[in-house]
């Protein structure tokens, strides 16, 4: 009789684990019923709330930290978490969903920052958009098998199939992750979050980043691309706020709009030659970005100097906003700019227009804070409203004659503008120009007659150097002596051509001392003789002896050029010989400037005057200019 007992328990025990658990499916039972909340469920920490005519956990108290969900609530399954039910629960530490559940809602566990782990039971049929969004601690899904909807791998929301990464957990710990081959797609704003995510490897089986797949993945640095990628949408990258560089694939024909926005980090960019379609805004906040490259196969792209054109550089796309350059003179092809490509810039001085376009829109230059001065040269017709407003350090600009219209608020909120230096008459300007009679403008000083391009009243229209000055003075090579002056017969000195030598080299810098002792630290010559010394590219006068201060001779001259010409790479062979029958002083060359006299008569540097070289003769600003425009374009 004992041995029948216990084979019927033994019996019992074991049916028992072969029946489903909804037999065991725990029914909680409440009275308490909040008004407006719904019956109230005493957890860990507070209280969770149930609607028991839809079946839906509806919020909790901030205080919970944990809960343990229930099959039914007073007798009604538990199916859905409603939408925001634990949102912005920092609290929040444990959660188990209950088998009975089929929906979780949007934003339903949304900012449960101390969550870090999450059961989908195999119920489940659908979670909302960003049930899960910045659970900054969230580490994995624990996703039942026996779920037709999703599956989990190594932590990891999927589709059932695998074809689909819904979420990557934010909180998880590593810092590389390789999408599984055979996912083809990625949820929207599926890595947002991942602090700790640095390294992104993409599948072969991907061809397309959809919108916001990737977006707010703060910790990323890297995208490892596969070769297969096609199509990058709308909003993809934004907000990846880590990423410092990235090299668009081969094989990319569309990138959407604002794929990049506030990408706060993104330094340089580079776009291959498939890419067809540029999206709008696809920088918007990339205040950090220095350039752009596109390959030079690229049909509908190119890249200049950092600068993003159409193909045949007819539109100007984008500047990037940190590019280092103080001074931009846009190409003469362009006829338009795009919306926006000018926003953020924040080391630009000086702006050179292109001749090329016949109206400066609205609105396209607006709040540049570092632009201290404007060039529109013939071929600028108008200035349309509000296109440099709010430019607080502008100072000048240069207007050519054929300007027909500068509209009044063309250059509203330049406190700091004094001077136009425009190059027709008084008459011209004042049928121009649309600007109110007040202040600020009245007291703005209209320059009349000057070159186009140069803000300075002691050069001439006509004069034999004015071109050479305007090149020198556009390209950042020489500066005027004084507000609007240049001098142009006034002496250079030995301290102004090394540091003019220094600018076009791209100032580099020289750890050697100067070795002269008439350089001082603190002189604005310094840097510039410090690294011409390690260079070989000056030697001084004597020992130990530079005469930064004095005028520079036109052999002098000779010899720094060559010298920096060697130091660029160029060949010095085959100089050796200045013909006597050319120039009557030919004798009067120092010998160690023989060579040096010879090279930059046979580049066009110097042609002399009247048969005369005067190689001891000081060169006079405007003669520098002329000597280093040639240069230049050598």
């Amino acid at each position: 009789m004992r041995n029948k007992i216990l084979m019927i328990l033994m019996c019992a025990v074991l049916c028992t684990t072969l029946w489903p658990s909804a037999v065991f499916a725990v029914d909680a039972q409440t009275s308490v019923s909040v008004p407006g909340k719904g019956l109230a469920l005493a957890v860990e920490g507070g209280n969770i709330y149930f609607d028991n005519s839809t079946g839906t956990i509806t919020e909790c108290d901030a205080g919970v930290t944990g809960a343990v969900i229930p099959d039914r609530i007073n007798g009604v399954d538990v199916v859905k978490i409603g939408d925001q039910a634990f949102s912005q629960n920092t609290n929040l530490k444990t959660v188990t969903l209950p088998d009975s559940l089929k929906t979780i809602g949007k934003k339903a566990f949304a900012s449960c920052s101390s969550l870090t782990s999450v059961n989908v039971p195999a119920a489940v049929e659908t979670i909302g958009t960003d049930a899960f969004a910045s659970c900054s601690g969230l580490q994995e899904f624990q996703v039942s098998a026996d779920n037709n909807y999703f599956s989990g791998q190594d932590g990891v929301l999927f589709d059932k199939e695998g074809y689909s990464l819904l979420i990557y957990p934010a909180g998880k710990t590593t810092s590389a992750y390789r999408i599984p081959e055979g996912v083809s797609r990625i949820g929207e704003n599926a890595f947002a979050g991942t602090d700790n995510l640095k390294t992104l490897y993409l599948p072969d089986s991907m061809d397309t980043l959809e919108d916001r797949d990737l977006a707010n993945a703060a910790g990323l640095t890297r995208i490892v691309f596969s070769d297969s990628l096609l199509v990058i949408g709308d909003e993809v990258f934004s907000g990846c706020k880590s990423l410092t560089s990235i090299s668009i694939p081969s094989g990319v024909v569309s990138i959407g709009d604002k794929a990049l926005k506030d990408c706060v980090k993104l330094q340089k960019i580079s776009f291959p030659s498939t890419l067809v379609v540029l999206g709008d805004d696809l920088f918007e906040g990339c205040t950090a970005l220095e350039s752009i490259t596109v390959a030079s196969s690229n049909k509908r792209f190119a890249a200049q100097d950092g600068v993003l054109y159409n193909k045949g550089l007819t539109k100007l796309v984008q500047y990037p906003p940190a590019a280092p350059a103080a001074t931009y003179k846009m190409p003469d092809t362009v006829k338009e700019i795009s919306a926006n490509a000018f926003d953020g810039v924040q080391k630009m001085k000086s702006l050179i227009l292109s001749a090329g376009m016949k109206t400066v829109p609205a609105d396209s230059f607006t709040n540049i804070g570092t632009l201290t001065e404007v060039t529109f040269p013939q071929g600028v017709e108008r200035i349309d409203s509000f296109a440099f407003s709010e430019c607080a350090a502008l100072e000048q600009i240069m207007v050519a004659s054929g300007i027909a219209l500068i509209d009044r608020s063309a250059f509203a909120d330049c406190p700091k503008l004094k001077d136009v230096y425009f190059s027709g008459t008084l008459a011209q300007w004042k049928s121009a120009c649309k600007w109110p009679s007040g202040e600020p403008y009245a007291s703005v000083r209209i320059h009349c007659g000057t070159v186009p391009g140069l803000p300075m009243t002691d050069i001439e229209q006509g004069r034999w150097s004015a071109a050479d000055i305007v090149y020198a003075y556009q390209n950042g090579l020489m500066k005027g002596t004084g507000p609007g002056t240049f001098e142009p017969t006034a002496r250079t000195t030995r301290g102004m051509i090394v540091t003019i030598l220094h600018r076009i080299a791209g100032e580099p810098a020289a750890s050697s001392q100067t070795g002269f002792w008439d350089v001082a630290a603190d002189s604005y010559y310094n840097n510039a003789v410090r690294w011409a010394a390690s260079e070989k590219i000056v030697n001084g006068t004597a020992e130990g002896i530079f005469e930064p201060d004095a005028g520079i001779t036109r052999e002098q001259l000779a010899v720094i050029l060559y010298r920096y010409a060697l130091y660029q790479g160029q060949s010095g062979e085959n100089y050796g010989y200045l013909d006597p029958s050319r120039y009557y002083d030919t004798g009067s060359v120092s010998d160690y400037a023989v060579t040096a006299m010879a090279w930059a008569i046979d580049k066009g540097l110097i042609n002399g005057s009247g048969g005369y070289l005067s190689p001891k003769t000081v060169a006079t600003r405007e003669q520098v200019a002329a000597i280093l425009h040639r240069f230049c374009e050598l």
